[in-house]
């Protein structure tokens, strides 16, 4: 009786062992397939057909939008949209107003994840984003294909 009651605990413990070991395989992110693809990025990816508005006091989310919304064909300018955007208590633009002005002017918003690489493998490699620096993830904007 006591063999078994051994045997029985033995089996417990390399379960409970067995268990420990896959449940920490995943208990990190899967980084590695994204760091990756790094290596087979250009080295440099340079937009030079994008407008460029240099951005007045506290019009760092405006003009960062107005950039997107230009490339895509919309006429606005870093005033306007800072009319629509700017929270005079916040002396800057929430995401939330940056998301909804974008789908105003017909934008599709999409949040990627906080990897660089993604922006590249998500065919945006030829298109301007707009990035929350703060927080590494981002919300990109693309015009709606409408037909």
């Amino acid at each position: 009786m006591v063999d078994t009651q051994r045997a029985h605990t033995v089996k417990s413990v390399a379960g409970a062992l067995l268990f420990i070991v896959l449940l920490s395989g995943c208990a990190s992110p899967y980084h590695w397939q994204s760091d990756r693809r790094i290596t087979s990025l250009p080295p440099l990816v340079e937009l030079t057909d994008v407008s460029f508005f240099p951005q007045e006091r506290f019009q760092c989310g405006p003009a960062a939008l107005a950039t997107v919304l230009s490339h895509s064909g919309v006429k606005v300018s870093p005033a306007t949209l800072q009319q629509q955007l700017y929270l005079p208590k916040r002396q800057g633009s929430l995401q939330a107003e940056m998301v909804a002005t974008a789908r105003h002017y017909d934008m599709l918003v999409v949040t990627l994840t906080p990897y660089f690489a993604t922006l590249f493998h998500a065919n945006l490699a030829t298109r301007p984003a707009v990035g929350d620096g703060r927080s590494a993830s981002g919300a990109v904007t693309r015009h709606r294909n409408t037909e």
